[in-house]
């Protein structure tokens, strides 16, 4: 898939479809919640994670609904840092901290290149030291990543509504 084709599919507007009207229900920790989300020509999946057995992680992530396999874009706001692989890009051999972001169109590096969420680049309004509330974080990944509905939606986390990070 093209860089460009990747970046639309990222912009395209879509209405994200949950099971009950207007509510986002999270995933408690352990467990993991994938969302349909539609625009006029294309399907994604929206998936939000509470994976991790020693350290706890929380990953959300855009998918192509026409290939699983294809992340478009994730935001690990809670884990390990990334090491970037090396290459010519600015974040080349870098360590990232977490939270940071991985969006699919970097050129030969697809998915594996992580970005600090106040990059530029990564199109979040977030900062490291904004990621304390689960739902501001997920109305501007929402936002990131176009879910036109995404005001409309009530947010229900299970896991309180700050991280302990």
């Amino acid at each position: 898939m093209s860089n460009k084709t990747i970046q639309q599919m990222i912009d395209d507007l879509k209405k994200l479809i949950t099971d009950k009207p207007n509510l986002l229900e999270l995933p408690e920790h352990g467990n993991k919640l994938y969302y349909n989300a539609k625009s006029s020509s294309e399907k994604y999946f929206v998936d939000f994670a509470r994976n991790g057995h020693r350290v706890k992680k929380l990953t959300l992530q855009l998918r192509s609904g026409s290939d699983k396999s294809q992340v478009l874009l994730r935001l690990d706001v809670i884990g390990p840092e990334h090491h970037n692989p090396r290459g010519n890009y600015q974040y080349s051999d870098t360590i990232i901290e977490t939270p940071h972001i991985h969006i699919a169109s970097y050129s030969l590096y697809g998915i594996k290149v992580a970005l600090p969420i106040d990059a530029p680049e990564s199109g979040l309004r977030l900062t490291k030291y904004d990621v304390i509330c689960v739902q501001n974080i997920v109305y501007d990944f929402l936002e990131r990543i176009n879910i036109a509905n995404r005001n409309q939606l009530s947010i229900c986390d299970p896991e309180e509504t700050s991280l302990d990070i």
